[in-house]
């Protein structure tokens, strides 16, 4: 720990930060060095502090790449401003254990190399042509 709260590192892109955002309620930032949210991870995120509906990502929508919702166990629907996020590359989506459905613009995210859905017990997933179509260019698709 650097300060209070944050993590500096490096990484192939440069130099990073892991914050904990209020913005976020207790999920993991990364900032890339022009401080632009181009990761959020909730899997290290303590139990009680797991969000039970998800906050929108909107402000986020032209930088971030991961969206790691690993462990959100208490939502049941991902915002719809998940569908905005541009440049997403990868959504981790395991162990949501409540999560029941996807926005249906979910095919918007055409910039989508990898989708992990593992153990989504309740999640109706709608496997038609408008639905995923856009998304079978996903390097991987982990069921």
């Amino acid at each position: 720990m650097d300060t209070a709260g944050t993590t500096t590192f490096s990484n192939e892109e440069g130099k990073s930060e892991m914050v904990e955002d209020e913005l976020m309620n207790g999920a993991e930032t990364v900032m890339d060095d022009e401080g632009a949210v181009v990761s959020i991870s909730t899997g290290m995120t303590p139990d009680r502090n797991r969000w039970e509906s998800m906050p929108s990502v909107a402000n986020f929508s032209s930088s971030l790449v991961v969206l790691d919702l690993h462990k959100a166990r208490y939502i049941e629907s991902l915002h719809e401003s998940v569908c905005q996020l541009s440049n997403l590359k990868k959504l981790v989506l395991t162990h949501c254990e409540r999560l029941k459905t996807l926005p249906d613009a979910i095919g918007n995210l055409i910039y989508l190399e990898e989708v992990s859905f593992q153990r989504l017990y309740n999640v109706k997933l709608r496997l038609t042509e408008t639905y995923l179509d856009p998304l079978l260019i996903l390097v991987t698709l982990d069921l």
